[in-house]
């Protein structure tokens, strides 16, 4: 295709070019949160108890957190307080996987152009290829998912600086790729 029919040079430059682009949004990956109830030696995990009357998430954070920015998201993903420890010997209502971490946002974007040569048959193409283009970080579930500080069955778990901290990503950083390739 001709670049607005104008003159050859402006139309090898300019005009031919082909992009193509993919867009990956996924939600967060599930994660677990355990209770320090003690459930016996062969019973299974010890999952805490729902606190009905306050959120899983903190107070302050906003909907830019489910995408894993802005300030405060990293260190404080969930709320502790939302969960309360069960008696000994007992299971709580929360089960595995009833939490989410950030989701995932990422571009890849693709462009190229095929020079044609003036000899028979000849061509030079280049591409440049990204991935994750625009550099976004998609971050991971927290690491450490136990959770501590209640003072016994029914009482909430309280916050323990880097409990509910993320500390990687899911996503690597951009990648770029150059190809050039001369066909004849």
């Amino acid at each position: 295709m001709r670049y607005l029919n104008q003159n050859n040079w402006l139309n090898e430059a300019v005009g031919g070019w082909q992009v193509a682009g993919t867009l990956i949004e996924l939600s967060g990956n599930p994660f677990t949160v355990y209770g320090t109830q003690v459930t016996g030696e062969t019973d299974g995990s010890a999952f805490p108890s729902w606190n009905p009357s306050v959120s899983v998430y903190p107070k302050h954070r906003s909907a830019r957190c489910f995408s894993g920015v802005g300030s405060g998201c990293a260190n404080e993903w969930y709320n502790p307080a939302a969960f309360l420890q069960p008696a000994n010997a007992t299971f709580g209502n929360v089960r595995r996987n009833s939490l989410y971490g950030p989701g995932i946002d990422q571009v890849n974007l693709s462009a190229g152009k095929t020079f044609f040569l003036p000899w028979e048959g000849m061509q030079f193409q280049i591409r440049a290829d990204a991935t994750n283009a625009f550099n976004h970080a998609s971050f991971s579930p927290p690491n450490i998912t136990t959770l501590s500080g209640s003072n016994g069955a029914g009482t909430p778990y309280s916050y323990t600086a880097g409990q509910q901290q993320i500390n990687g990503t899911t996503v690597g950083g951009r990648a770029v790729q150059l190809q050039g390739r001369f066909t004849f």
